[in-house]
């Protein structure tokens, strides 16, 4: 166990396994937090245990304000790769640095945290973690946003600690709030181009039949649809030469870990969309806390590159989540036309590693500077 103080806040990291994580004190933090993501809920984080080999190393970190828990997270030790050949040790906040592993993409990440605590929190256990608590290894900290990244720009080169970003993305969504105050149609939100592609395309579509948004309404349904989800997805991506996300066998035991665990509250959403008898798709979303999260989708193309699938099931699935009453439909990040054109707002997440400052990587840093300039050169 190691203990230190920040500010008036005291930093505990303990060492963890899935037997010894008490879900009770992860709930009870819950109870007390403020706006978090789905990806730092009970759910995910057990889903997440549940599925890990037996061999990761995770620690507990705690923050607290006079003995009383306001902040959690899990961190895994592991190692990352420099110079190519060469090793770092590492810890990741819930990730383990494994791309087999983490290909379940976490989102909206950073530290569980009591209601009006969450900048406290971060800069308490960024501040530790920065000066010490984890001497001589890389932090990595995957899909943070703005908040977060700034709070490590600011700790980081107090400590000698420079900040490499791996990754950046828009994250587009819709404001789902501001369209019904608009007392505007959905589609008449939208620009003038992309409306009248996408009324093309629903013309296009109901000229087969019906369009229509079938949530699945029990487990036994939203596993089936999830497997037949996979199936698409595959052959999507295996077409065009890529492995897909399906291939993993994490990927997969995670999400059925989590569609079990999650389903009966509500937080899992999986929809069959079809035109008349014919089969246009399947999303895989996540509810939570007013938010739809687009997580994984797999579409039918067997109708002829004429036809766009995914623009129409989002669509659906956004006036879906209007009819609902709901706050905000989520693409999350990663680029994709749909999401820009279907899309009201954005928010941006980083990918990214505070490091050491040690010989290793000064060196794969002269390396990566040598290697810029010789393609700026041969550029230009």
């Amino acid at each position: 166990m190691t203990i230190a103080a920040s500010s008036d806040l005291t930093v505990t990291l303990t060492p963890l396994t899935f037997l010894a994580w008490k879900e009770e004190e992860w709930r009870d933090l819950e109870n007390r937090a403020g706006g978090y993501a789905f990806f730092l809920s009970r759910y995910w984080i057990c889903a997440w245990l549940r599925s890990l080999p037996e061999d990761i190393r995770l620690s507990l970190i705690r923050i607290a304000d006079a003995g009383q828990i306001i902040g959690l997270g899990i961190l895994v030790e592991g190692y990352t790769p420099v110079l190519r050949l060469l090793r770092l040790p590492q810890v990741a906040l819930h990730e383990t640095g494994n791309p087999e592993i983490d290909t379940i993409t976490i989102e909206y990440n950073g530290f569980l945290a009591a209601d009006q605590k969450a900048q406290a929190v971060n800069h308490a256990a960024i501040e530790w973690l920065s000066g010490g608590g984890t001497p001589n290894k890389v932090i990595h900290f995957g899909g943070v946003d703005v908040e977060f990244y700034q709070a490590l720009q600011k700790t980081g080169p107090r400590h000698g600690r420079s900040l490499r970003v791996l990754n950046e993305s828009d994250a587009s969504y819709v404001n789902l709030s501001s369209v019904r105050a608009s007392g505007k149609d959905y589609l008449d939100s939208l620009s003038r181009n992309t409306r009248q592609n996408l009324r093309r395309e629903l013309r296009r579509y109901e000229a087969k039949g019906p369009l229509r948004y079938h949530i699945a309404g029990s487990l036994e349904e939203a596993l089936e649809y999830f497997t037949a989800l996979g199936h698409l997805h595959q052959s999507y991506w295996t077409s065009r030469g890529k492995p897909g996300a399906f291939s993993k066998s994490f990927f997969v035991n995670f999400h059925t870990n989590l569609i079990r665990c999650a389903f009966a509250d509500g937080h899992i959403e999986i929809a069959k969309v079809t035109v008349g008898d014919a089969l246009v798709g399947y999303l895989y979303n996540f509810n939570w806390q007013g938010t739809v999260h687009a997580y994984q989708s797999g579409f039918c193309y067997d109708m002829g590159d004429a036809f766009k699938p995914g623009y129409v099931c989002h669509y659906l699935a956004i006036v879906n989540a209007l009819e609902r009453d709901l706050s905000v439909y989520d693409f999350m990040a990663g680029f994709g036309q749909h999401k820009s054109s279907l899309g009201n707002g954005k928010k941006r997440l980083f990918w990214v590693q505070s490091r050491p400052n040690n010989l290793l990587i000064r060196l794969e840093d002269f390396v990566r500077s040598l290697r810029k300039k010789s393609d700026q050169g041969q550029g230009g």
